[in-house]
């Protein structure tokens, strides 16, 4: 008998064991549909083979990590005419009035002839392709550039207004793609095209193959961005940022570090047409690391050379974004972009996790007071800014945990800074010392800038910890 039941026991929890598996298996099975399909476009791409043979723009064999080639430095995109021409325009000769929605383009959209305006449904991607493939029928004769003013208005189109720096009357030559939409050369436009951050039109690759293994070196990452200024500075040619953005990085002795960092920003940050600054904030001395104050200094020191920087990104030189999808932007709420790095197994260690990197308008830095100035050594400031946004009524945002995956440049720990014994003390205080502990009671020496071709260096003295108190 009990034999009999032991075998029935065992029966029942084999049974078990297998629907568990089953289940498991059906678990991963839609996780990779829901990461391959979803997020990498897997349905997009299988319709994209036909549009690809008529879009000249489009490149699905991208190399991960680099920008879409268009020849040599400066250079345009290539003219989606069937002929080829020197002149950025779609034709020299006057074309034939036509309506302003042309054939085909309503259904589509949705809308009817003469009626694609500001949330006309269509996004400016989705027009270039078209655009292109009627250029590629032969059928430009029935694209006047004037009647395309509504769609060149970018942001508009999209449902987000230009900014007001947009508006006026200019004249600037666009590229080809851009020149079938409303731009016959040198035209007056009304609005100048903003730049848009969808990745579809800033041709991201998506997730990206990241590895330290090839050696790096700075004449290579200056030969491989001829278009970055020096300094490290970009603005993208064909379109106006609604933001300009500063990047900082807290730095002593990491150069090894910086070559992978910039081999690898560089690209993805044009890719999602930002008009950025790199900025490496560096310690002078060799007294305790301070990674906050630095960023403090590295903020002032940024409005100092560009008043225009509205967007603040703060970044470790050893942490490289595995998926350009992850926008270096700023948000209506304070953003941590490092969710999920490879030494944590790419999950968040905890909810109120700050680290690494993350990015503040000037109004959200100014608003709390800055980072603290006191966390002298390796650890506890992230959790005080975490503490201080939360503080001021504001939450952090994050991207999708598949799209926020960062890869560590592996390092022994850095000499003089060492942990913080006394960070889990201060995290408690913070909203005593916010108010008098920022960017407001921030003091330092400057000892030099200078301008590097991919970065501009900022190497600063900013004093030594306080001495500890003896017990007893």
């Amino acid at each position: 008998m009990t034999r009999l039941l032991l075998g029935v026991t065992l029966e029942r929890i084999c049974k078990a064991v297998l629907l568990l598996c089953l289940l498991h298996f059906v678990i991963i099975m839609i996780l990779y549909f829901d990461v391959y399909a979803q997020h990498l476009d897997f349905f997009s791409r299988f319709n994209a083979r036909n549009a690809s043979r008529a879009h000249p723009f489009s490149n699905s064999s991208r190399p991960n990590g680099t920008a879409p080639s268009y020849g040599p430095a400066g250079a345009e995109p290539p003219s989606p005419s069937a002929k080829p021409s020197t002149n950025r325009s779609v034709t020299e000769k006057p074309l034939q009035p036509c309506q302003e929605t042309p054939p085909g383009l309503g259904e589509v959209c949705g809308v009817r002839a003469g009626q694609l305006g500001a949330g006309g449904g269509c996004p400016l991607p989705w027009a270039l392709s078209v655009a292109s493939r009627w250029s590629q029928a032969g059928e430009t004769q029935g694209l006047v550039p004037g009647s395309w003013s509504l769609l060149i208005r970018g942001g508009e189109v999209l449902g987000v207004p230009c900014p007001r720096q947009c508006r006026s009357p200019l004249r600037v030559p666009l590229p080809a793609p851009l020149a079938l939409l409303g731009a016959a050369g040198d035209r007056d436009l009304s609005c100048v095209p903003c730049c848009w951050h969808r990745p579809a039109l800033a041709r991201a690759v998506g997730r990206l193959l990241i590895e330290f293994s090839s050696p790096m070196s700075m004449e290579r990452v200056q030969r491989e961005n001829p278009d970055v200024r020096q300094g490290g500075k970009y603005t993208p040619p064909d379109c106006l940022p609604r933001q300009k953005v500063a990047i900082l990085i807290p730095f002593r002795h990491r150069e090894h570090h910086l070559k992978y960092w910039l081999h690898y920003l560089h690209p993805i940050l044009r890719r999602q047409k930002v008009a950025y600054g790199i900025y490496i904030i560096n310690q002078y001395g060799e007294d305790t690391f301070n990674r906050a104050k630095l960023l403090n200094v590295g903020f002032l020191e940024a409005l100092k050379d560009d008043e225009e920087y509205d967007c603040f990104i703060f970044s470790d030189v050893d942490l490289i974004p595995m998926d350009d999808r992850n926008l270096y932007r700023c948000y209506e709420q304070p953003r941590h972009f490092a969710v999920g790095m490879d030494k944590f197994g790419f999950r968040l260690p905890y909810a109120g996790y700050f680290g690494g990197v993350s990015g503040l308008s000037k109004s959200q830095f100014l608003k709390i007071n800055g980072f603290p100035n006191e966390y002298w050594g390796w650890g506890g400031e992230d959790d005080d800014i975490f503490n201080r946004i939360s503080l001021n009524g504001m939450k952090v945002s994050r991207p999708d945990i598949r799209i926020g995956r960062y890869r560590m440049i592996k390092h022994e720990r850095d000499k003089h800074n060492e942990p913080n014994p006394q960070r889990f003390t201060k995290i408690q205080n913070t909203k005593m010392t916010m108010k008098r502990d920022g960017i407001s009671s921030l003091q330092y020496r400057l000892v030099e800038v200078s301008r590097a071709p991919m970065y501009t260096n900022i190497t600063v003295e900013i004093g030594k910890p306080p001495p500890r108190l003896a017990r007893g």
